[in-house]
């Protein structure tokens, strides 16, 4: 790991130590996992075991007609892609 320093706005600082306090952990921490997320980086940490696990149920309260219409959309913009 390699120390870096940043600036940081009045209300990005009070935003991090808020969220370190509600979390339990370092500053930096909760930084390099904002990091990993805006960068894609995947956690090391998160087996897909456990990703599998963790999504389980997510959809249960959409109904059929919603579950399709988001297939479908996600149909739609496969296409378009293919066709650009």
């Amino acid at each position: 790991m390699e120390r870096t320093n940043i600036y940081l706005t009045e209300e990005q600082q009070r935003r991090l130590s808020r969220r370190a306090t509600e979390q339990g952990v370092t500053k930096s921490t909760i930084v390099r996992q904002i990091l990993d997320e805006a960068l894609l980086i995947a956690s090391p940490s998160l087996s897909l075991e456990d990703a599998l696990t963790a999504s389980f149920g997510v959809w249960s309260d959409r109904t059929d007609e919603q579950v399709n219409e988001v297939l479908e959309w996600r149909r739609e913009i496969l296409l378009q892609r293919i066709i650009e």
